[in-house]
């Protein structure tokens, strides 16, 4: 069988600005604010709205809107969890 083609590489989650944070609720439902909270949001609802964020922040065309990333096939959309480098000296 073929590997699907990862077509979204996400942002880490620990890199959104409001208005994605904005974005990402209104399609999950909640934000976050422990590992535990993210480990039991819905995963399909967590990768589409990861997928859009990123797509949108790069200007993906294709991907701009929900019913687009939607039609990725299982397996490419990828996420990054956290930015290691976030918050720490230097880069904040």
């Amino acid at each position: 069988m073929e590997e699907t083609k990862v077509v979204i590489e996400t942002v880490p989650f620990n890199t959104l600005d409001y208005g994605e944070l904005d974005l990402f609720e209104e399609i999950t439902g909640m934000i976050p604010t422990s590992e535990a909270e993210i480990q039991g949001m819905p995963r399909v609802k967590f990768i589409l709205a990861m997928g859009l964020i990123t797509a949108q922040r790069n200007g993906m065309d294709g991907y701009q809107t929900l019913d687009e990333v939607k039609r990725i096939p299982l397996g490419g959309i990828r996420l990054h969890m956290a930015d290691e480098n976030v918050g720490t000296e230097g880069n904040e």
